[in-house]
């Protein structure tokens, strides 16, 4: 995904603050972050049909519609394996939906 962690967004403000960035650059790094952020379209649960740690990416069965949602190792907010069940939001990426906020549920 493209768009800027909650980190990233305080270490440019605090660059800005600190006269290290001048207010065009700031004003950019802003502009980027509006018109590249995904839309987040729904909260879903799930179950993880594949996921491969090393490679950082993996898919999950949505409940009830059986669709395919890939997922990507910065989507996750708890580590997941295979057949865990999992809740997550819909992100609307490049090449098509993505899990992001991957939790495992019991």
């Amino acid at each position: 995904m493209s768009y800027l962690s909650w980190m990233e967004q305080a270490t440019i403000a605090c660059f800005f603050a600190r006269g290290y960035l001048n207010f065009n650059i700031f004003l950019s790094l802003l502009r980027f972050q509006f018109f590249n952020s995904s839309i987040t379209i729904s909260m879903n649960t799930g179950k993880v049909k594949f996921y491969n740690k090393s490679k950082g990416f993996g898919f999950i069965i949505q409940d009830g519609t059986n669709e395919e949602i890939f997922v990507h190792a910065t989507g996750l907010i708890n580590d997941i394996r295979e057949n865990d069940n999992v809740s997550f939001e819909i992100s609307e990426g490049k090449k098509g939906p993505n899990a992001v906020n991957v939790k495992v549920i019991s």
